[in-house]
């Protein structure tokens, strides 16, 4: 059959003229598959079949869509994980540092402070109240098989329960801090700053005291670049603006671009975050390590006429002293001659400059100098290596146990007064159940003097008679007795 005789049926004729033939074969043939679904048995899935769960719609993402624009969060997590190696914890509140060098990693001041809080703690419980397994061990004679071990000869890993960092600089321009590490860690790369534009996408990466990953992206507002070096040509930022929402939180953390080089780094500073860009961090560790270490107090031998003028049998003459290295002044002047320093006697200058050396900065050195006739002895406290003070504010309270930092501003609230860095373990301040963070407002009933805090510590620390301190802890003050001598320990 032709289409023109289905055409000349009768209906189908009609249908057509009036321009309705099409919509009608539509309609049939949906109402046959109607029809035909309805009539058709139901299928049986299998038991296997029915236990199967639906096989997961395949996302498609075609390759511009790989990009740091779509998938931020997953890229920067990325980048991240690759960071962690760059990234060290320093000092007893977890500090993050960024490693710069091998050996060396750079972090803030405050963690500087809390380096040495932990050195003059240590130093004082070792000192001053040894633990019983010290005492022990001093009276324990050796048996006929043992070996005695020289104390030269043990190994770090057996005597030594130092952290594996070393504090050796801290600048009070940038307000950073230079740690030696003890073993070699990877640095992290520096970026190319040749190519920086205005709005491209950085992230500030970092650790929190737990070790977990801190991560906050953003973009760099601006590069100002002056500086020549040869592996980075002539496009060094020296100083770097970014547009980053930093956690609260946030003590030190490393800028890095898209692909993980090292921009900058922020600073915990008393004035917020202070950002450095990373060739001017990277220079100043460098600086801070390969620097000769700076001698704030210069002296001479003294000739051997000159020694039996004055009837002195060793000493070391005062030529110059460094008054910038130490804070508010120095003790020792000029023209004295120093007998002892740090409790050992210095018959020549290269002995004193060792002794000079071997003191941590920011650590109590007492001497013994001949001063217009006569024997003064006095402390005083060890500049950097950089011939500049150390937490200036920073003093040992050592009868006590306990290592102090003015607060001008007092935290808390509570008024003007001492904060508790550290306490020495087995001293009376630990006894007693003082504890960091809290706020010593008065000693013996008697408040400290802003032009004058250190005053009233002076005046007690060779007191024997028992301290009554006056503490705000939380807000709430508190008086605290603390014994000149620990409660000795009972024995059974």
């Amino acid at each position: 059959m032709t289409t023109r005789s289905i055409l000349d049926l009768p209906g189908v004729r009609e249908l057509h003229s009036r321009r309705l033939l099409f919509p009608a074969v539509v309609m049939l043939v949906v109402a046959a598959v109607l029809l035909h679904g309805a009539l058709s048995p139901p299928v049986q899935d299998s038991a296997e079949a029915a236990t199967e769960p639906a096989p997961a719609p395949r996302v498609f993402r075609p390759e511009f869509e790989k990009t740091p624009l779509s998938y931020t969060a997953d890229y920067w997590l990325q980048v991240g994980e690759q960071w962690r190696p760059h990234i060290v914890l320093i000092g007893r509140n977890q500090a993050p540092a960024i490693v710069v060098a091998p050996r060396l990693a750079v972090s803030s001041a405050d963690a500087a402070d809390d380096w040495i809080a932990e050195e003059l703690a240590r130093g004082i419980a070792d000192r001053n109240f040894p633990g019983e397994d010290a005492a022990s061990e001093a009276v324990d004679e050796p048996g006929p098989d043992d070996t005695v071990v020289e104390e030269s000869e043990r190994s770090p890993e057996a005597t030594d329960d130092k952290p594996p960092y070393r504090l050796i600089s801290v600048s009070t321009e940038y307000e950073i801090a230079v740690f030696e590490l003890a073993a070699p860690e990877v640095p992290a790369p520096v970026a190319n700053l040749s190519e920086l534009q205005s709005g491209a996408h950085a992230a500030a990466l970092s650790l929190t005291p737990d070790a977990s990953l801190q991560i906050t992206p953003g973009v760099v507002v601006s590069a100002q670049v002056a500086t020549d070096y040869p592996e980075q040509g002539s496009f060094v930022g020296e100083t770097l603006d970014v547009s980053i929402r930093f956690p609260e939180e946030t003590r030190v953390a490393a800028i890095a671009d898209l692909d993980g080089g090292l921009l900058g780094v922020a600073f915990e500073s008393k004035d917020g975050l202070n950002i450095i860009p990373a060739h001017k961090v990277r220079d100043l560790a460098r600086q801070a390590s390969e620097t000769p270490p700076c001698i704030g107090i210069e002296t001479q031998d003294l000739g051997e006429q000159v020694r039996t003028i004055l009837g002195v049998s060793e000493g070391v003459f005062v030529e110059r002293v460094n008054k910038e290295a130490f804070f508010p002044m120095p003790s020792i002047q000029a023209g004295d001659i120093i007998f002892r320093w740090a409790g050992e006697a210095v018959p020549t200058r290269q002995a004193f400059e060792q002794a000079y050396l071997a003191q941590e900065p920011g650590g109590l050195a007492r001497y013994m100098v001949f001063r217009e006739g006569r024997r003064i002895a006095g402390a005083t406290r060890v500049p950097d290596a950089r011939c500049r003070p150390v937490a200036l504010g920073i003093v040992p309270f050592a009868s006590l146990g306990l290592v102090l930092r003015w607060d001008g501003g007092a935290t808390g609230g509570s008024g003007l007064g001492w904060v508790v860095m550290s306490v020495a373990l087995g001293s009376p301040a630990e006894t007693a159940g003082l504890q960091r963070d809290d706020l010593i407002v008065a000693v013996q009933g008697r408040a400290f003097k802003p032009t004058e805090p250190r005053e009233i510590l002076e005046t007690i620390e060779q007191d024997s008679r028992p301290a009554v301190l006056t503490v705000s802890r939380e807000g709430r003050l508190q008086l605290v007795a603390v014994l000149r001598e620990p409660a000795a320990a009972s024995v059974e």
